[in-house]
């Protein structure tokens, strides 16, 4: 689940923001909210990933297959949603909207802008507080981070919705908070990676120890039986040529 949340916000990430952003068009009703859409899913995700028990997969590659494939199948099925009713879907902002009145709370944007908004932060929040109470539990230091990760998501999104800048041409500290939302993920992947390694590492020098061990006690032990079965017999077969006198 928490692959899945990951994968869709970089897929998100990479089809509603960056590529448009380097190709030079502007955002419009269909990039505003396909990627609203689409971040939504994926706070439902990471949330869910935070409060659901662990359990042993037993196919992981597949599950995970399994799951980016709906994730998938789900961002095509919101783009062509959003592109159905892009001629009845408000504005995400206000045009009218300056600098200078962006500088001060103010709730402003559609309900339906700010009820998902409201529903990413929440979920955020749901997300901070099951990662910090799983870290906490278990001493995992991945799930830290991706606490971390969502109490920077939270505040972030709250920023957004006091100040009417997310989908604008500004720069303000929701944006700053974001971008350490993907920090705070990319440093916890890191040390994950790194942790795996070592564990990988540490498991291939026991299983080879465990191999050597076999390799001897079979070859050492069946050699050992081999000398003294036939020490054995040398000494009985003395012991017989001294009784016969030859």
């Amino acid at each position: 689940m928490l692959t899945a949340s990951l994968g869709l916000f970089a897929v998100a990430n990479l089809l509603f923001s960056v590529l448009p952003e380097l190709t030079g068009s502007e955002r419009g009703t269909f990039g505003t909210w396909a990627s609203v859409g689409a971040r939504v899913l994926g706070a439902a995700l990471i949330a869910f990933a935070a409060v659901l028990p662990s359990r042993i997969v037993h196919h992981p590659g597949r599950d995970a297959r399994r799951l980016l494939g709906g994730c998938a199948l789900a961002c095509g099925v919101l783009a062509f949603a959003v592109a159905l009713a892009a001629d009845v879907l408000p504005q995400a902002t206000r045009p009218d909207l300056s600098p200078a009145g962006l500088r001060h709370a103010r709730v402003a944007g559609t309900p339906m802008l700010l009820g998902a908004q409201l529903t990413v932060m929440l979920l955020f929040g749901v997300a901070a507080a099951g990662f910090a109470r799983r870290a906490e539990r278990t001493g995992d230091e991945l799930s830290r981070w991706l606490a971390i990760a969502a109490t920077l998501a939270t505040f972030s999104w709250l920023n957004y919705l006091l100040y009417p800048s997310l989908y604008s041409g500004y720069f303000y500290a929701g944006d700053v908070l974001r971008l350490g939302f993907f920090l705070a993920l990319f440093v916890g992947g890191a040390l994950e990676l790194r942790r795996t390694r070592h564990v990988l590492a540490t498991a291939a020098v026991l299983e080879e120890r465990q191999r050597i061990a076999r390799d001897l006690h079979d070859g050492v032990a069946q050699d050992l039986a081999f000398i003294l079965s036939k020490a054995g017999g040398s000494q009985r077969s003395r012991r017989c040529r001294w009784r016969s006198g030859t």
